[in-house]
């Protein structure tokens, strides 16, 4: 049975980007990749999306196609050599981690212009979050800091202001509340997904450079939020922010209606018809991106039961006195 890849869409885009890849999906799925004049381009989005199973001979097309370009982008650099062990293979598309995937298709290209890999690095950075235009109008997420003498004013979402708050490894802490998480009128307390997207371009670290698990940070989710006067805190006290430098942005999604984990968390069966909580937990990677997949069609279609409050912060570097 063809398996489901929940990071292949990524995978192909980073390949087109990165390789400046012309012909569309559509084309090559009604004629390379054989999939149908019909319905060939919708089955070819099905799979990308990992809505549908993805069959080892399409992989393997998909594979061919990526060295191909990839030849072609080496010749024009007077590199004339096979692939060798860096070709691409179907089982790269299937198994490797996104970002192993990444550096296996960066590692294609000879001398590659720092732009290029720049515009890669924010094309995966971006889709590591939901965008900023999919916030909701009826919460918000705001970040408070404090020391031990005294603390600062919350701030509201990027954008409002346009300067997120500076927190300083050793001498601040934080704390995440959500405004507006309240119970609607039918008395439902709403459960809250929260994660964390480290962008460490600051300190000269590309994506693709780190593990997965610290660039996308969970909280174990999901978890009843406890509102006081419309406002839920996160933690039972400020707590101390990560030390990696970086600039961060925290995304709290909400979910209103039992019923909506269905169609959210990746965990479970879509298909069955039951109120079920899924338990608390830091999902991995393949489930993190499908997660993403899940709660943007979800706020694109206006669904009432789902909410995506979202807030940057910067965590900066140890000062040269504390660093000694």
């Amino acid at each position: 049975m063809a398996a489901k890849i929940a990071t292949l869409n990524l995978k192909w885009k980073a390949f087109r980007n990165f390789f400046d890849f012309a012909p569309t999906d559509a084309e090559l799925a009604r004629g390379a990749f054989g999939l149908g004049q019909d319905n060939g381009a919708q089955t070819f989005s099905k799979m990308l999306s990992g809505d549908q199973g993805v069959p080892l001979d399409t992989l393997q097309l998909m594979a061919e196609r990526i060295n191909k370009q990839a030849l072609a982008h080496r010749a024009l650099r007077s590199m004339k050599e096979p692939l060798g062990p860096l070709a691409i293979t179907a089982i790269d598309l299937a198994e490797s981690s996104l970002f192993d995937f990444v550096r296996k298709l960066v590692s294609l290209s000879p001398n590659p212009d720092p732009d290029r890999l720049d515009q890669l690095h924010r094309d995966l950075i971006d889709a590591l979050a939901p965008q900023p235009g999919l916030k909701s109008d009826d919460i918000s997420l705001m970040i408070e800091r404090t020391t031990n003498e005294r603390s600062f004013a919350p701030f509201m979402p990027e954008g409002d202001d346009g300067n997120p708050t500076v927190f300083e490894p050793g001498r601040h802490f934080g704390q995440f509340s959500i405004k507006g998480a309240m119970p609607d009128g039918r008395g439902q307390q709403p459960f809250a997904y929260v994660f964390l997207r480290r962008d460490a371009a600051s300190i000269g670290l590309r994506v693709w450079e780190q593990r997965f698990p610290e660039t996308f940070l969970w909280m174990a989710s999901p978890f009843p939020l406890k509102a006081v006067n419309g406002v839920a805190e996160l933690f039972p006290q400020p707590v101390a922010v990560l030390p990696q430098p970086g600039r961060y942005r925290a995304v709290a999604v909400l979910i209103r209606d039992p019923q909506t984990f269905r169609r959210i968390d990746p965990r479970l069966d879509p298909r069955r018809n039951t109120d079920e909580t899924p338990p608390p937990a830091r999902l991995d990677e393949a489930a993190s991106i499908r997660f993403l997949t899940n709660v943007s069609r979800a706020i694109e279609r206006r669904d009432p039961a789902v909410a995506v409050a979202m807030a940057d912060y910067i965590v900066a570097m140890p000062s040269e006195q504390e660093a000694v």
